[in-house]
């Protein structure tokens, strides 16, 4: 028993009811404060407790204290009470806790990995931490082998009591996913009647793996937009998409992507026939229908329709002559492609010079054409003519020039160009009055 020396200045605090108190927030000074409590007085108090000594038994920390005061009220009344403060060890508290995660498999799942969970008890004790795994892993062969989740309890003991405390972690693992080895490049090429689009000619066949281990298979599907009609540009210019997937044949993940192939129609035109250089006089047509046209063909179907474009150009103006180039190219009806280069024709057109007779040239004859130098013009006349003969080369300059009387009926005048060079020249052969007439020849 414990008395007060002055009972207006209590020592001890009334404390009426049971309470319950961790280890942690209890201190046995916290009992004996001083005080009053709605004007209850106590006189004496006697403490009594069951906690063990050894700080590494658990009764140390899980105990009962009981108090018995002796108390008066205002009113003068005298009684015993008791009240008992029940102590017990902290409970234990997570410092850290691994999260849920998703692992692939053949990952390494151990908390060394993954990490492990800590905990403390703020009593200080020491807390040991344990786990236990609980799989729905199947058996190998299946894709429950390789897809399945694990539930990892996770638990905190401390080292004097055992109390215990648990929370569980969800470890999901699945197989990791496949991965290209090998992808062809978009390819490009040129169609053919016996074009090979399968993969050893596109590029290759694609290659893929699993990280994990697992077979994998690679297959592909072509998505054409080629026209079965030869008559369709769309049959010869085309392009198909290539799907190829490579699938894990356990739990069938795959992936896919796309492989381009681009198919045009190749320069296939053909001449089968085309117009030899032409010499044509003044008033006769340059048209191809007169000059003479070229036909082809396209090699890789004879059905399609081929038919030319061309083009002239201007490549000499002389004073009797002209000199042109038509450049030919085949074009076909179904897709325009044209040859890659042109073919070439050359046209000479002759000019008119003045006012012709109408019968002049019928009365006068150049032989022998061609000629190694020498050659006569023959002239029959019903009257006698004044005869002017010229000679032009090739470009329109004047090389001799003669004028020679001619009697009435056959007469023959011998020429001799032997000191010109080979090659072709214009005689002019003119009549008083102004008629004229032309004539080619050519000395070899």
């Amino acid at each position: 028993m414990i008395t007060v020396q002055d009972t207006t200045r209590p020592y001890f605090t009334y404390v009426e009811g049971d309470q319950d108190l961790l280890f942690s927030e209890y201190s046995p000074a916290d009992q004996s404060t001083g005080g009053d409590n709605s004007g209850v007085y106590a006189i004496g108090r006697n403490v009594s407790s069951d906690q063990g000594e050894d700080p590494n038994s658990c009764d140390f920390y899980n105990f009962d204290e009981i108090y018995t005061d002796s108390i008066y009220d205002p009113s003068g009344n005298w009684r015993d009470t008791t009240f008992t403060f029940s102590v017990s060890l902290d409970p234990n508290q997570w410092d850290s806790q691994p999260a849920d995660t998703s692992v692939i498999f053949g990952t390494d799942v151990s908390p060394d990995n993954l990490g492990w969970a800590t905990a403390f008890n703020p009593a200080g004790v020491g807390v040991n931490i344990t786990y236990e795994d609980d799989s729905n892993q199947g058996e190998e062969g299946t894709c429950e082998f390789i897809n399945y989740d694990i539930n990892r309890t996770w638990t905190a003991e401390d080292s004097i009591c055992g109390s215990t405390i648990n929370y569980t972690q969800t470890i999901h693992v699945s197989p990791a996913e496949n991965q290209w080895d090998f992808f062809p490049d978009d390819w490009q090429g040129i169609y053919s009647s016996n074009l090979d689009l399968s993969p050893e000619n596109t590029g290759g066949y694609a290659e893929a793996s699993n990280p994990s281990g697992l077979e994998v298979i690679v297959t592909y599907d072509d998505d054409s937009n080629q026209s079965s009609d030869p008559l369709n540009c769309a049959h010869y210019n085309f392009s198909v998409d290539r799907t190829w997937t490579a699938t894990e044949e356990t739990c069938g993940t795959s992936i896919s992507d796309v492989q381009e192939l681009d198919v045009t129609k190749p320069m296939s035109l053909m001449y089968t026939s085309f117009p030899d250089d032409i010499d044509i006089d003044y008033n006769e047509s340059m048209d191809p229908e007169n000059t003479g046209e070229p036909t082809g063909v396209d090699t890789l179907a004879s059905e399609i329709p081929v038919s030319y474009i061309y083009n002239d150009s201007l490549i000499e103006d002389t004073p009797t002559y002209t000199i042109w180039d038509r450049y030919f190219e085949l074009t076909e009806d179904v897709c325009g492609t044209q040859t890659d280069s042109d073919s070439t024709q050359r046209i000479t057109v002759y000019k008119e010079v003045g006012v012709h007779e109408n019968n002049l040239a019928d009365r006068v004859t150049v032989y022998p054409n061609p000629t190694d130098g020498k050659f006569s013009i023959r002239y029959q006349f019903d009257t006698p003519e004044q005869i002017t003969t010229e000679i032009y080369d090739f470009s329109g300059q004047l090389m001799r020039r003669q004028s020679i009387p001619v009697p009435a009926g056959s007469e023959t005048a011998v020429f001799d160009i032997s000191e010109l060079t080979n090659g072709l020249y214009f005689i002019k052969i003119g009549v008083s009055g102004g008629q004229f007439t032309y004539f080619r020849i050519v000395k070899q």
